[in-house]
This record gives structure tokens, C-alpha cells and sequence, in this order.
């Protein structure tokens, strides 16, 4: 469907379009809200209602982030500007520590997980 139209892109994971100057779904032409609603093809989550996607949350000492949702890599950006690109969470978990260096990804994803929370330090 993208190659018929000039400006197609994804919106959570979902295929959109450029059409009669909105953004649309693909699959039901529905235009794209301004604060999408549709569940993480990836995930199966809605955003959380501060626009965050919900299997990440909000992040400390990230500026932006993205799982990709199942169509490409996701990203991360901390507050540095650093930029780290990952294809499973459990990439990053492994490799990646905050920039300050006291806190590792891993920590900081336990920390936004309730049910694994106790007895961590962070």
C-alpha cells in the first residue's frame, strides 16, 4: 500500500499514509489522531497517557525512546545525546548503563516494573 502513495510512514507500529492533507491508517483510512490510541502491534499496549510507549515508560535520563513496535529498530536518547539503537529490550538490558554510570538500563526498566522492583537499588 505505501508504494501508492507519496508519503506513507508508521504510526505505532501501525502503516499510515499522507492523504487530502491528513494522516491516515491504511488498513481503515481512518485518520491518525493527534494522540494515537491503537495498541503496540509489538507489545499489544496502548501509549501511556503522557505519549510514552507503555513497555518502555518513562525513562530517566532519556530524552526520547521508541521499541520500534514490532516494524523497525528501536531507539533510545539520553538527555547527553547519546543514541542507542536496539532490536529486543534484552539487548540493551545487557549492554547499556545510564550515562552517569551508577545505574544500568536494566535497573532503570526493573525500576518502571512494579512487580520487579523490591530489593533493587538504584
Amino acid at each position: 500500500m505505501s508504494g501508492d502513495h507519496p508519503a506513507s510512514g508508521y504510526t505505532y507500529g501501525h502503516l499510515t499514509y499522507y492523504e487530502n492533507n491528513k494522516w491516515v491508517y491504511a488498513d481503515t483510512g481512518e485518520e491518525v489522531p493527534e494522540v494515537p490510541t491503537r495498541k503496540c502491534p509489538r507489545c499489544n499496549l496502548c501509549p501511556t497517557k503522557e505519549g510514552h510507549d507503555a513497555c518502555l515508560g518513562k525513562l530517566p535520563g532519556v530524552s526520547y525512546a521508541c521499541c520500534g513496535h514490532g516494524v523497525k529498530r528501536g531507539y533510545m536518547m539520553f538527555s547527553d545525546g547519546k543514541i542507542v539503537r536496539f532490536t529486543q529490550l534484552e539487548e540493551v538490558e545487557q549492554r547499556i548503563q545510564h550515562p552517569n554510570g551508577s545505574i544500568t538500563f536494566k535497573k532503570i526498566l526493573d525500576k518502571n516494573s512494579k512487580s520487579k522492583s523490591k530489593g533493587k537499588k538504584v
